[in-house]
């Protein structure tokens, strides 16, 4: 105990006797003038970037977008209500007595409803998340069609490419 108020005393003198001096301090500086103007910003590099390349996709790679974000919440929010009634109902069903005459018995039957509810919950959620957050190309196939245009003496045909 006496050493840490030996510290703290030693601590509180070297503060005390240290002078004080601003970090940013130009020689020369006096109270009551105001410091010198900062100096101005270097110049930057004459080949320095002044755009960002976006990197673009290539036209055979597709846009994709969520297959249904509703239902991708609504399978998530299922799903995480059914896990948390799952782990209520095994607790509760834990706490219950054993025997079926004594006062709180009844918790075994609504831990049972819980856990059976839950992972109702789970078995239904899971599948409606993992189906709502698919991978589906964002335009129809019929809409990233392209056309081939072929021209020859006797006649021309068009074909198009999917």
């Amino acid at each position: 105990m006496l050493h840490r108020h030996f510290f703290n005393f030693l601590t509180l003198a070297i503060l005390l006797t240290t002078p004080s001096a601003m970090a940013d301090e130009p020689s020369g500086w006096q109270v009551g003038t105001p410091p010198p103007p900062p100096p101005p910003p270097a110049p930057s590099h004459p080949h320095a970037p002044t755009t960002f390349v976006v990197e673009q996709r290539s036209l055979g790679e597709p846009t994709t977008r969520m297959a249904s974000p509703v239902m991708f919440g609504i399978g998530a929010a299922l799903g995480g209500m059914g896990l948390i009634s799952l782990g209520t109902g095994y607790f509760v069903y834990d706490d219950a007595p054993e025997c079926n005459d004594c006062p709180g018995s009844e918790k075994r039957g609504l831990g049972t409803g819980l856990m059976v509810g839950g992972a109702l919950g789970l078995v239904v959620g899971l599948p409606l998340a993992f189906i709502g957050a698919r991978q589906v190309p964002d335009s129809p196939a019929w809409a990233r069609a392209v056309p081939t245009v072929y021209v020859s003496p006797r006649g021309a045909a068009l074909r198009f490419t999917f």
